[in-house]
């Protein structure tokens, strides 16, 4: 099993875990939108939605969603929260990486200060 198989894995999903997963299904089906819809540089598609008063973020890319947790306001992404994607997957550090590029890019360019990154 390769690395990013092993990112992956399905794992056994807490009751908590479920919770969010259906949260993150009512969010991606939500019609309008009520984020942001943005194209990278790579031609991808993606969403991003702050929530609650800014301490948690949803992201979509293709079909696959997740939550992590940011401080809007002050440019702060939490990259311990990225984690699971709505499909039961773990994040591969990659794909890390690259929520963490996307949501500081978006932050900074809605106004926020310089984004840190608390890894």
């Amino acid at each position: 099993m390769t690395k990013q198989q092993k990112g992956r894995a399905r794992k056994r999903l807490t009751p908590a875990q479920k919770r969010e997963i259906e949260f993150l299904r009512e969010l991606k089906s939500e019609e309008p939108f009520s984020g942001t819809r943005l194209q990278a540089a790579d031609g991808d598609e993606h969403r991003i939605r702050i929530l609650a008063r800014g301490e948690q973020a949803f992201y979509q890319e293709g079909t696959r969603a997740l939550l992590l947790e940011i401080s809007a306001g002050y440019g702060i992404i939490l990259k311990s929260t990225i984690r699971l994607w709505d499909d039961g997957g773990t994040v591969t550090e990659d794909e890390r990486e690259r929520v963490i590029e996307r949501i500081g890019r978006y932050l900074t360019a809605r106004g926020d200060p310089a984004t840190f990154t608390v890894r």
